[in-house]
């Protein structure tokens, strides 16, 4: 991939990595002090997940269409990176940081600490099933670990987009509990 230059800066693959860092940054703020009061009752904490989880699928659709330019011998700009990280890390701030929040406040007293765990739990789970994914598909493809693929990608889409389907339909008969954010959200 071909680098780019930001004020002055060369961009490449290396620098890229920091994207998600300074991204996370930016968006965490701005959801919350701008994006979240304006939309009220559809900022509710499921429904941030949700749409999260959707913005997710997403992200993975962009890098296939990116990833098969590249797979037909396309020299493309690194730049070209800074999309599907916008959309994967406005993800992963209304996943992770509202899940985080939802399961804090939804514990009982005694077990946020086991809630927090069980989340922690399920990140390394998620971890675990892509590996497992990658080492049987890169095994039975070719016999060699390439997780780098259009058809991958695709994948996941795929998969991150039933899962989120899922996680709508259960969420949509979800009751928070009193005197909590989701309850005052939906109050708005």
């Amino acid at each position: 991939m071909l680098k780019f230059t930001v004020l002055g800066f060369v961009v490449g693959a290396e620098e890229m990595q920091s994207a998600n860092a300074a991204l996370v940054m930016i968006l965490v703020p701005l959801l919350t002090l701008v994006v979240y009061p304006r939309i009220g009752r559809f900022a509710t904490p499921l429904k941030r997940i949700s749409v999260g989880l959707f913005l997710t699928a997403a992200s993975y659709v962009i890098v296939a269409l990116i990833q098969q330019q590249v797979e037909s011998g396309a020299q493309i700009s690194v730049a070209w990176q800074v999309v599907p990280y916008i959309v994967l890390t406005t993800a992963e701030v209304l996943v992770s940081t509202t899940g985080l929040e939802f399961a804090f406040t939804q514990a009982a007293p005694e077990l946020k600490s086991t809630i927090m765990s069980f989340w922690l739990l399920t990140v390394a789970f998620g971890s675990l099933v892509v590996t497992a994914i990658t080492k049987v598909l890169s095994t039975a493809a070719s016999g060699h670990a390439d997780s780098v693929s259009t058809g991958r990608f695709y994948l996941y889409a795929w998969l991150t987009c039933a899962v989120a389907i899922l996680f709508s339909m259960v969420a949509f008969r979800y009751q928070y509990a009193k005197g909590t954010v989701g309850e005052e959200a939906l109050k708005r």
